[in-house]
């Protein structure tokens, strides 16, 4: 069954995206701020199916993105950092994501959450309040996601089966 933050997030993508073109920034809109508010919600929901311990009690309060833009029929790019709800602390956050040709869902998405620090799933926590270190990890993170060692990183769905227009 698909949620509810699901349905939104895919119609969203489906209302931004076709007016742009393949490298364009995703635009401020009443769409694209309800994209991010869905994003809150939907993203734990993925991330816990494969980390369930981890995000059982997590999700996210917000995003700060340095890259929101479309790089296909229906798909987008969010490159940036997040706010931990539990602790109100920023993390770095990359998502690739493609809405449904024609329904209000998501037909694949990758999610990479937080840079990891040393072993095991411990990663960057930076303090809401620290600003110069906040916005200095922004500018990391959009300039290099490559180079991040990803604490979680979740694919659902297909990207290459689903890629045709």
């Amino acid at each position: 069954m698909i949620s509810k933050a699901e349905q939104v997030v895919g119609r969203c993508l489906r209302s931004v995206l076709p007016a742009l073109t393949d490298g364009d920034q995703i635009k401020e809109s009443a769409e694209y701020n309800e994209l991010q508010l869905a994003l809150e919600r939907f993203l734990p929901t993925v991330l816990r199916e494969s980390y369930p311990a981890q995000w059982r009690n997590e999700s996210f309060d917000g995003f700060r993105l340095a890259v929101a833009r479309r790089t296909g029929n229906l798909e987008a790019e969010l490159i940036g950092i997040c706010l931990m709800i539990s602790d109100q602390t920023w993390t770095p956050i990359h998502v690739r994501l493609r809405a449904a040709a024609e329904a209000d869902s998501i037909s694949w998405v990758i999610c990479r959450v937080g840079s990891r620090v040393g072993a095991g799933l411990k990663f960057t926590r930076l303090p809401y309040d620290a600003n110069k270190k906040v916005s200095q990890l922004l500018d990391s993170v959009a300039e290099k996601p490559e180079n991040i060692v990803w604490a979680f990183t979740v694919k659902r769905g297909h990207e290459k089966l689903d890629a045709q227009p």
